[in-house]
């Protein structure tokens, strides 16, 4: 896995678990898939530029 990912899944891991977020409720507020927050955060997926700025408005 190169740096970006990395660092992108390590960032979006750590938001979640401040948050006090499991992965499941993180997917529910977005309104997709929780393998696919399983994924950001393995670093095997990027998200897409909506569920960004999803998150950054949640």
């Amino acid at each position: 896995m190169n740096d970006a990912k990395q660092n992108l899944a390590s960032a979006v891991r750590q938001a979640r678990t401040e948050l006090g977020l499991s992965q499941e409720k993180l997917a529910e507020i977005l309104n997709i898939d929780s393998r696919t927050i399983l994924n950001i955060e393995a670093g095997v997926a990027i998200p897409n530029l909506k569920n960004c700025t999803l998150c950054l408005h949640t």
